[in-house]
């Protein structure tokens, strides 16, 4: 026992200590940095002098509501998830999971439609259809 009651750490868990400290010290800078208002707050710093003051002023909003917007959204991704591996394991089990090929598969199908047929057109899409 050192002086005083105190206790040294082993030189290898010192060593480990410090190749630990700077990733833990970081993790509050990158969940501060996953939050729509730093974002939001990087977007206008950046974008201010660049592009024009309407379209900046949309980013900071969009940036900014993100995270509600996906909060929103997460029962989507939880049923898509869901439905895949459903699908997974009715194939595993045919004659105990049938009932799965009436409800959750045609909502994975469903959805995965409704993107495909939303999603942005390009010029590569136009050239392709002609």
């Amino acid at each position: 026992m050192a002086e005083g009651g105190i206790v040294r750490p082993s030189a290898v868990a010192e060593g480990i200590y410090r190749r630990e400290i700077l990733p833990w010290g970081l993790l509050g800078l990158a969940l501060g940095l996953v939050e729509g208002a730093t974002a939001a707050v990087l977007v206008k710093q950046h974008f201010a002098g660049v592009a024009p003051r309407f379209v900046v002023n949309l980013a900071v909003g969009l940036v900014s509501g993100a995270p509600a917007f996906a909060n929103v959204l997460s029962f989507v991704w939880a049923n898509l998830a869901h439905g895949l591996l459903m699908a997974a394991q009715v194939f595993t089990d045919v004659d105990r999971y049938w009932s799965k090929f009436l409800t959750d598969i045609p909502f994975v199908l469903i959805l995965s439609l409704g993107i495909f047929l939303w999603r942005p057109r390009t010029k590569a899409d136009e050239l392709a259809r002609s």
